[in-house]
């Protein structure tokens, strides 16, 4: 036997036959002189190999191609080699010619596993897995030796397929059991590039840090990357109500590996700019950015809407996706779900309704701190569901003591958790502040961007340090009280201020992974509160003087007695 390393996991041997008797000593120039050209070569491939799969040599698809299994060329409809996320997997899709015998409708996985050369020609070994068929494929129906070769234009590559799972029966890349011709398809999405305000910032996360969007340096394609997790959700509501809670840390190998188990999923897609639909400013009253006094800010936010390439583990097609920029430093983004082969149906009514898809809510890293709408003081009304999901949250993750017990840090608090809300009191009016009856400490939030779409108000803040710095979704709608005779509800009292000085209702709820449209302020989310406004932020300030009071008021006040300081020097005088 004469035996040759191809690869780490390929070898390839000839061999004399019949055998020889032994007559004596063997000699192995006798023996092996019968070895020759003509002794067919075999192959062994490792099943389990040690270096693992390569990279596929047929880079950069997509490719169509034409194919032969002897019974003619099926050239249309045209064929097609995708790229799966993984560079060592292609999807090749089989299209059947009708008048050509042989072929049919087929979508085959290929994972590389070897590459060589020998002479003028490359050789690989490669498993076909049909997705169709599922785990019921033998091995002599998956392991395939490929031959092939580039023209001198580097466009379209011959590649000829073994019958079986040998290295037979394949002298070139124009003999093989199926013939294939590869032509790269022509690529325009390169010159397409997503919106700068969106690649400003290369790296988005969804609030709950479960998603991420991570744009490459030619602005012209993005990675997504989605980690499930149960937990994320209880663990984030519990920072939200001040307990602190830590969010669990997971390597990246040990996600993508699937050591910590089935509840921690990831999954990756990636996806390349193919065309704008459309662009600009938003859709007037549709959705207006919150400027630093509350109001409407007078840069018009923007949005696009794009059709996108996406592949997700060896599953592609065309997406639309729409892009809405909220803040300098948050972006929402809505994308359809199924895959289309033709990129001019994605953005179609039947791939993408934006009044049906959901909203992804998309932060930076370095947010900055924002004025807070609707500064000052808040009453909040207890609701028996907040209490009850208080509870359960409670009973399930009490705290450990320090000699290993249990205790429940809010045991005293489960009937009136948080009683009043303080909003732009400090001295850069950016910080929200939930004050309880069982403890002194303030749960603290900071303000970062806020916009209102068809009534309802959305603000981005996030948790103190102490709580985890976790980034929460606001969501919240205004309501005002009635005025009964010219009396204020706010303030208890009559006169020509009380109707310019109405009192109000927020309805307030607060999600912990995105600005979900589906909540109703007040009932649902992972909090929810009525807040009445119960006045301005200094009830009693520095000057003494109510603190709803107007500038022009105090104004007022300090010329009247300054005029009533000097008249009363003047007489003692």
């Amino acid at each position: 036997m004469i035996i040759y390393e191809r690869h780490i996991d390929v070898l390839q041997y000839k061999e004399a036959w019949p055998c020889k008797p032994a007559n004596g000593e063997p000699n192995v120039e006798d023996v092996c002189g019968d070895v020759n050209s003509d002794n067919p070569l075999h192959s062994m491939f490792r099943k389990e190999p040690k270096a693992g799969p390569v990279r596929c040599p047929f880079s950069h698809p997509p490719y169509t191609f034409s194919y032969n299994k002897g019974t003619g060329d099926c050239m249309s409809p045209v064929s097609r080699v995708d790229a799966c996320m993984d560079n060592s997997r292609l999807l090749i899709r089989n299209a059947a010619c009708a008048d050509v015998e042989s072929t049919q409708d087929l979508v085959e996985e290929l994972e590389c596993l070897a590459t060589w050369r020998d002479g003028s020609y490359h050789y690989m070994v490669g498993k076909l897995n049909r997705p169709d068929l599922g785990a019921h494929q033998p091995d002599e129906d998956r392991y395939r030796c490929f031959v092939y070769d580039q023209d001198p234009s580097n466009t379209t590559t011959r590649v000829a397929i073994s019958a079986d799972a040998s290295c037979l029966g394949i002298p070139s890349p124009t003999d093989g059991s199926k013939v294939m011709k590869l032509t790269r398809a022509d690529v325009s999405h390169t010159r397409c590039k997503f919106p700068p305000w969106v690649v400003q910032h290369r790296h988005w996360y969804s609030l709950d840090k479960a998603r991420q969007y991570n744009f490459s340096h030619t602005n012209s394609s993005f990675r997504h990357d989605v980690r499930e997790d149960p937990n994320l959700t209880m663990v984030a509501s519990m920072a939200l109500m001040g307990q602190g809670a830590a969010l669990p840390t997971y390597s990246t190998g040990a996600l993508a590996a699937g050591l910590q188990g089935d509840r921690h999923k990831r999954t990756e897609m990636q996806g390349v700019c193919h065309s704008v639909e459309e662009a600009g400013p938003q859709q007037p009253g549709a959705a207006h950015a919150a400027g630093t006094n509350g109001s409407s800010s007078s840069h018009e936010r923007r949005h696009a809407k794009m059709v996108v390439h996406v592949t997700s583990g060896c599953e592609s097609g065309f997406i639309c996706m729409m892009f809405y920029e909220r803040d300098n430093h948050v972006i929402e983004v809505q994308q359809s779900h199924k895959y289309t082969t033709v990129p001019e149906e994605a953005c179609s009514p039947d791939f993408f309704d934006p009044k049906t898809l959901p909203y992804v809510t998309l932060i930076t890293t370095s947010l900055r701190n924002r004025k807070c709408p609707h500064v000052g003081r808040y009453d909040i009304q207890p609701m028996s569901q907040q209490r009850q999901k208080r509870k359960v949250m409670d009973s399930s993750n009490a705290a450990i003591d320090s000699d290993g017990g249990q205790h429940d840090n809010f045991a005293d608090c489960s009937e009136n958790d948080f009683q009043s809300l303080v909003v732009g009191c400090q001295n850069n009016n950016d910080i929200m502040e939930f004050q309880s009856k069982c403890t002194n400490v303030a749960t603290s939030y900071s303000c970062h961007g806020a916009w209102e779409e068809n009534g309802t108000s959305y603000l981005i803040a996030s948790a103190s340090k102490s709580a985890g710095s976790k980034r929460f979704c606001f969501i919240y709608t205004r309501e005002l009280l009635p005025v009964d005779h010219g009396h204020n509800k706010l303030e208890g009292k009559h006169g020509p201020m009380a109707s310019a000085r109405r009192s109000s209702i927020l309805r307030l709820s607060t999600v912990a992974e995105s600005c979900l449209r589906d909540i109703i302020p007040g009932h649902t989310g992972a909090l929810a509160f009525n807040l009445t406004a119960t006045g301005q932020c200094n009830p009693y300030g520095m000057d003494g003087v109510d603190g709803g009071a107007t500038t022009a008021q105090l104004s007022g006040i300090l010329i009247t007695s300054t005029l009533i300081v000097v008249a009363l020097l003047s007489a003692l005088r």
